[in-house]
């Protein structure tokens, strides 16, 4: 990826985010590891350019109504729908978790979505230990059940 000045003056204007605005609470979501998330924007903003970041410091999507890049950790798992200014991240890790805030920068910057994003192990179906005590139950019930009665 070619560094331009227009990743510098972006890369600024995180740094120097003094003038953030927006009184949006981040929304708590919760997502199994392996499944997507769809983070949306909460409200319209003016821009210059539109970004999504991850804990305040990881760029996921930069967007200047014309450009749209997606940064090289995310390149194979996120849409960006450059209508509705949203982000899909598929398959999703522990590593994902984290706070994900959309900005829109002219003047100042504005904070139009934010979200606290936690995945979570995919749920099992049962351990090998209790499927092995079920199935030796199984067994002893129908142990019992034919030679018992003939005692």
């Amino acid at each position: 990826m070619e560094f331009t000045l227009r990743h510098l003056t972006f890369i600024l204007a995180i740094i120097i985010s003094g003038t953030v605005s927006g009184d949006i609470q981040p929304i708590p979501v919760t997502v199994q590891e392996g499944n997507q998330v769809i983070l949306e924007i909460k409200e319209k903003a003016p821009f210059y350019d539109f970004f999504w970041l991850k804990n305040n410091e990881d760029t996921v999507v930069l967007y200047d109504s014309i450009n749209v890049e997606i940064y090289p950790a995310y390149k194979n798992r996120v849409d960006f729908n450059e209508q509705t200014l949203s982000i899909t991240i598929r398959n999703m890790q522990k590593t994902d978790s984290g706070l994900y805030t959309a900005k829109a920068s002219e003047k100042t910057q504005k904070i139009i979505g934010s979200y606290n994003v936690t995945v979570e192990r995919a749920r099992s179906h049962g351990s090998t230990a209790e499927i092995a005590s079920v199935t030796w139950l199984t067994f002893l019930f129908l142990l019992s059940v034919i030679y018992l009665p003939t005692l």
